[in-house]
């Protein structure tokens, strides 16, 4: 339920956005993806934060590194959303295609997560939001 919920908001949000920003210029279209650029990094770097001083070893951010092939939009978003010609170009394809097979695969493919946390834990609400702003 939970994952659908944060699907069908990213799907319903997507389709607004676009049918709203359609016929507006560049740099308004743009504002879609420095919010979510901006949004994606913030969330994750304060999970790794937040894991780190949950944790009373020293060396807990290297268990904490986003190193899954999902975490590629938190670069690829940034790209799309700040660089200027072919990187921007090709950052907003790889963002399209594969940013919507993330949100997928990293929602409801990602049942093992929520058999080990409770499925409303900090973790998997941070993962489940992340995914859906990649899509």
């Amino acid at each position: 339920m939970f994952v659908t919920v944060l699907v069908t908001a990213a799907v319903l949000l997507a389709v607004y956005l676009g049918r709203r920003n359609r016929t507006r210029p560049l740099s308004c279209r743009n504002r879609v993806l420095i919010a979510a650029a901006i949004s994606i990094d913030t969330l994750e770097l304060f999970k790794i934060v937040l894991l780190c001083f949950r944790s009373h070893d020293a060396m807990n951010w290297l268990y904490n590194l986003p190193l899954f092939l999902c975490s590629i939009q938190l670069i690829a978003l940034p790209l799309a959303a700040f660089s200027k010609g072919r990187v921007k170009d090709a950052s907003l394809d790889f963002v399209s295609i594969f940013g919507v097979l993330g949100m997928i695969l990293g929602t409801y493919g990602a049942g093992n997560n929520y058999s080990a946390y409770p499925v409303l834990s900090f973790d998997n609400v941070v993962s489940g939001v992340t995914h859906a702003i990649s899509g």
